[in-house]
C-alpha cells in the first residue's frame, strides 16, 4: 500500500490540527485554574484583612473597658459602644460576603 503525497499532507495536517485543538484546551483549562485560584486569593486577603481589622477593634474595645473601669469616666463607656458597633458592622459585612 503505497501512501501518496497527498494523503501524508491530509494527514500531517490534521494531526497539526488536533495539536493545536489539544493545545487550546490545555490553555483553557488553565485560565479557567488561574482565575479560580486568583479569586480564591482575592477572597483569602479580604478575610485576613478583616481579621486584622477585628482583632484592632478588640483591642481598642479592651482599652477603653479597662479605661472606663479605671477612671469611671462615661465619654469611655461611649466609645466602647461605638467599637462594638463597628465590631458587629465588620463581623456582619464579612459574613455576607
Amino acid at each position: 500500500m503505497s501512501v501518496t503525497i497527498r494523503k501524508k499532507l491530509l494527514i500531517n495536517f490534521g494531526l497539526i490540527l488536533a495539536i493545536m485543538v489539544l493545545a487550546f484546551a490545555f490553555n483553557m483549562i488553565t485560565t479557567w485554574r488561574e482565575r479560580s485560584t486568583r479569586a480564591a486569593d482575592i477572597n483569602a486577603m479580604e478575610l485576613s484583612q478583616s481579621a486584622g481589622a477585628a482583632r484592632f477593634q478588640i483591642t481598642q474595645s479592651r482599652f477603653a473597658l479597662s479605661n472606663y473601669l479605671l477612671t469611671g469616666d462615661k465619654s469611655e463607656i461611649e466609645r466602647l459602644r461605638t467599637l462594638q458597633n463597628g465590631l458587629v458592622e465588620i463581623l456582619d459585612r464579612k459574613s455576607v460576603v
